[in-house]
């Protein structure tokens, strides 16, 4: 099917010419509907992303995660959109051929006549030469923290053996995961002053942790902590406050005093999750519930958050 063949109709006169200017837009498009299910997609998305629009339609972004976002990221931009609000910002996503791009996306609601929104314009900018070429001060502080800490996906083969020999005692395994806020160098693009902020910030974070714990970079601005040998929530919230504890004393760059807030998330095994992809994502899903609480809080895994507001908020983008 061709993309301009697709389904969708604008309410215009201009409807011929709206539709032949957003199919031959340089800019790639696709527009969703309210839940991110593709209905339609210009030509130029198709190319960047590899994919035919037949194999994109009814699909939802998911289908482009590179991983590089965590769920927390997602969960905040789909709060926005679903609130009405434009959400601008810069994404890793993998092509077909699992190769990654850059992208500046601008995602904006359409509302129908009744005002409700009905669907979502992503509007995508290919930046990933611009990157490349304004890539020093960013690589520097990322590379040095991807050097020294495991990634979300070594991060996960360390907790599955982790939970693996706790099944065989009656230790318990707790994931703590970590999102930094209070300065606007920690997202997106990183300046010298985010480079430096995120790499002061790992070592106190590492400093703090006992030896037999695992300290892992999993976001921009997001860490994930393995402690095993955890026998209850008390000794969890007491190395979350240890944690937090650590972050509140103010950081000093370039001559300015900057205080980071920390939210974390805390889930526990077994009961949280026996398998280590479902503890992770659990943690994830008290991260979230957590940053809605406002700064500086910490919270367990609840059974009820997998399945509300916050739940399909994050597996709209990275459930595949």
């Amino acid at each position: 099917m061709n993309p301009a063949q697709a389904p969708y109709h604008f309410q215009t006169a201009l409807q011929p010419l709206l539709l032949q200017a957003f199919t031959q837009l340089a800019n790639a498009v696709f527009i969703t509907d309210t839940a991110g299910r593709i209905e339609w997609a210009n030509h130029a998305f198709c190319a960047l992303s590899g994919y035919e629009f037949d194999e994109l339609l009814g699909r939802t972004p998911s289908l482009l995660s590179s991983g590089s976002e965590g769920p927390v990221f997602y969960a905040e931009l789909w709060q926005k959109v679903l609130s009405g609000r434009v959400w601008h910002g810069q994404v890793i996503d993998k092509r077909k051929d699992g190769t990654l791009y850059a992208a500046d996306e601008t995602i904006t609601p359409l509302r129908n006549e009744d005002g409700a929104i009905s669907h979502f314009v992503a509007v995508q900018q290919d930046i990933t030469q611009q990157l490349a070429l304004d890539n020093t001060t960013r690589s520097k502080g990322r590379l040095e923290i991807w050097s020294r800490y495991p990634n979300r996906a070594a991060f996960l083969d360390l907790l599955s053996a982790a939970m693996s020999r706790a099944s065989r005692s009656t230790a318990h395994t707790a994931v703590v995961r970590i999102a930094l806020d209070g300065h606007p160098d920690l997202h997106g693009q990183l300046s010298v002053t985010g480079n430096t902020l995120l790499c002061a910030a790992a070592d106190r974070l590492s400093n703090t942790v006992r030896q037999s714990d695992t300290l892992a970079h999993v976001g921009d601005a997001e860490f994930a902590i393995l402690a095993t040998g955890i026998d209850n929530r008390d000794i969890a919230l007491a190395l979350a406050n240890k944690l937090q504890a650590a972050l509140a004393a103010p950081f000093v760059v370039r001559g300015n005093r900057i205080v980071l807030q920390a939210s974390i998330g805390i889930a526990m095994s077994p009961e949280d999750g026996a398998e280590a992809g479902a503890l992770l994502c659990n943690a994830d899903h008290a991260l979230y519930q957590a940053t809605l609480q406002g700064t500086n809080r910490c919270q367990f895994f609840e059974r009820s958050f997998a399945h509300g507001p916050g739940g399909q908020l994050v597996s709209a983008r990275t459930a595949q």
